[in-house]
Parts: C-alpha cells; structure tokens; sequence
C-alpha cells in the first residue's frame, strides 16, 4: 500500500483594515507577553510571512494549555493504508496582509 503524507503546516491568512493591528495581534501571538506591538511607522508592506510552532514559542506552563496535535481517523487509516505521522503536531505559517485605506 501508498504511504499517506500529512501536512503538518497549516496557512493562516490575517486581513482587514489598514492600522487595525493585524500585526501586533500576530506578533503577541508568537511572541506571548515579551513581544514588541508595532508601532504605527512600521506598515506592514505587501505581506509578510511568519512561521509559528506553537510548542517551541511558549513557556511550560502555556504549553501544557495548547493541543496542536492533529489525528487520522480510523477510516482513513483503515482505507489508505501506511500514514507517516499519523499523530504529529501542526506548525502554522501565518500571512500578514497590508490593510487598505
């Protein structure tokens, strides 16, 4: 049987209007409590990419509280044959868009 590839990255897409604070919402997302909100000069510009894995970027006590991990059904595995990391856990890569005016 064809082994089956999980994705284990995930896109998340953050738009909206200019000067909402798209970024400072992704950057304390990533970030936790230490990180730094832009400041008005720092339009984002076109996109911007960030990669989060949430299992690296936070302490042990909020680690304990954030379940990234992703299963295949039963069916799936019973259906399809081999999985490769049938229980793996997901990272994000996260799109800041410009906001318009």
């Amino acid at each position: 049987p064809q082994k089956i590839r999980i994705n284990t990255t995930l896109k998340v897409i953050v738009v909206g209007m200019a000067s909402a604070g798209k970024t400072s919402i992704i950057k304390k997302l990533i970030g936790g409590k230490t990180a730094e909100i832009t400041s008005p000069e720092e339009r984002t510009i076109g996109v911007k990419t960030y990669q989060w894995d949430p299992t690296s970027c936070v302490n042990e006590e909020d680690r304990q509280k954030i379940d990234t991990k992703i299963q295949v059904e039963e069916d799936i595995l019973q259906t399809k044959g081999d999985v490769d990391d049938a229980d793996v856990n997901v990272k994000f890569s996260v799109w800041d868009f410009a906001g318009q005016q």
